[in-house]
């Protein structure tokens, strides 16, 4: 009851000086569907528990493939986001490649078979931090192996191709959003 300064629970009320509500965030889509319908967020342990799921069984499912093409759709990895969360992601990704899927997957460690792509809109990694920062990040991802696509945002993901807002495409089944966050909303408010 705003008036009187006091939430009303199934147990009892609170009264309150200045009631604050925190709805938490959610991944921003930027009202693309089918990115939201279709690509693997990143923002809770949720989200992070998911994507090992899901990653490690398209590994497993590449590693059955005979075909070049389905293995590299499976094993290509596309972050949308190069924020920190973006960032790590993408060197966590490329450590994986050069140490891990190398040791476990040898079928899946050939040259060019998948690769760690890296999106932003903005002009650079990490574009609210220092720009010492950013080029440490940007030279240290590239030395890793990543692919870095700067001044360019997804515009649509459609049957297992990432279309870009320069025209370009790529394809896999692994388009990660890590890229900016909204508030979650409640009925009524």
């Amino acid at each position: 009851v705003p008036a009187e300064n006091k939430v009303i629970l199934s147990n009892g009320e609170i009264h309150y000086d200045s009631l604050i509500l925190a709805t938490g965030a959610a991944s921003n889509y930027f009202g693309l569907e089918n990115v939201k319908n279709n690509s693997l967020p990143m923002k809770t342990m949720s989200d992070a528990l998911a994507l090992r799921n899901i990653l490690l069984q398209r590994l497993e499912e590449a590693s059955r493939s005979d075909s070049i093409s389905e293995k590299r759709k499976l094993i290509t990895i596309v972050v949308a986001g190069a924020g920190p969360t973006g960032v790590e992601l993408s060197g966590m990704f490329a450590e994986m490649k050069r140490n891990i899927i190398r040791k476990d997957y040898p079928e899946l460690s050939g040259e060019g078979l998948g690769e760690i792509i890296l999106i932003d809109g903005a002009d650079a990694v990490l574009s609210p931090m220092s720009e010492k920062s950013q080029q440490y990040s940007y030279k240290a991802l590239r030395r890793m192996g990543v692919t870095i696509k700067l001044n360019v945002t997804v515009k649509d993901f459609v049957n297992d191709t990432v279309v870009l807002s320069d025209g370009s495409t790529i394809v896999t089944k692994n388009l990660i959003c890590s890229a900016g966050v909204a508030a979650k909303t409640f009925t009524g408010f």
